[in-house]
């Protein structure tokens, strides 16, 4: 515990200057993900794009609106626990890159 509160210290303590460098060092392999991708557009940058008045008349807007209250809380807690779940996950993985 001791040595994570060290770590958070030393961190705090570097400059400006170094803090940038570090930001501009992790942002240096963003733009190669983006270019070994080939093909279209995902279905799910599609549907971001969509027009708004398009997607408010759709049926999965239309029917989420009549849902009963019941329901809603219901999809609620489906949403959140699957949330949870995949926050666990991505720590795991943040985890294994670490080591």
């Amino acid at each position: 515990m001791r040595k994570q509160q060290e770590g958070y210290q030393r961190r705090r303590r570097r400059t400006l200057e170094e803090r940038l460098a570090t930001v501009r060092a992790g942002r240096a392999g963003a733009n190669e993900v983006e270019k070994r991708r080939t093909g279209g557009t995902s279905n799910r940058e599609k549907a971001k794009r969509k027009n708004f008045l398009m997607m408010r008349n759709s049926g999965k807007v239309t029917g989420k609106q009549v849902h009963s209250l019941k329901r809603q809380k219901f999809e609620l807690g489906r949403r959140l626990k699957n949330l949870k779940k995949n926050a666990k996950v991505v720590q795991k993985v943040r985890r294994r890159r670490r080591h």
